[in-house]
């Protein structure tokens, strides 16, 4: 169990991704040791997540992690600072995928996916984190979208936007 002096325990929202420094109750710390995780209300996700101990303290600053550089933060962005947190590997491919905010449909170009999302460029700019997501998408049949997150976004030109989209599992 990792655990900051005096200032709390280091934990994840296994949702989210996002990181905060925890004063455990006895009673929390009781529980955390058998599995190394809680269950908390997450200020980004709006419910009750899974917390899990996060085993190293990379990152961290005033209790909680902020975006990477060069990447816009985004509330609840979980980037580290330098090295890969992916526990999914993500698979280059060039693909179609629709991300439906509302009543608006944009098609876009999935560059790669994993089990636990993709990465998207789109010339639309999203005012909100949670959309829906299918990927694959083709028009004029019936896909299934899923409930996603966009958790970082980054300009590659004035009118091209690229995105990092986790799944909401």
């Amino acid at each position: 169990m990792t655990t900051l002096q005096s200032q709390g325990t280091l934990m994840e929202c296994t949702v989210c991704a996002t990181r905060e420094t925890i004063v455990l109750r006895e009673l929390d710390r009781n529980a955390s040791r058998a599995t190394e995780a809680l269950t908390r209300h997450c200020k980004y996700c709006l419910r009750d997540t899974l917390w899990q101990i996060v085993s190293h303290t990379r990152g961290v600053d005033s209790g909680l992690t902020h975006g990477a550089p060069g990447h816009e933060a985004i509330p609840g962005e979980a980037k580290s600072q330098g090295g890969e947190r992916r526990k999914q590997r993500r698979c280059k491919m060039k693909m179609t995928g629709c991300i439906r905010d509302g009543d608006f449909e944009d098609v876009v170009t999935v560059l790669d996916a994993s089990r636990t999302g993709i990465r998207f460029q789109s010339s639309r700019q999203y005012p909100k984190i949670w959309v829906q997501v299918a990927v694959p998408y083709t028009r004029g049949i019936s896909n299934i979208f899923m409930s996603g997150r966009i958790v970082w976004r980054k300009s590659i030109t004035p009118t091209l936007q690229e995105y990092g989209l986790r799944y909401d599992l």
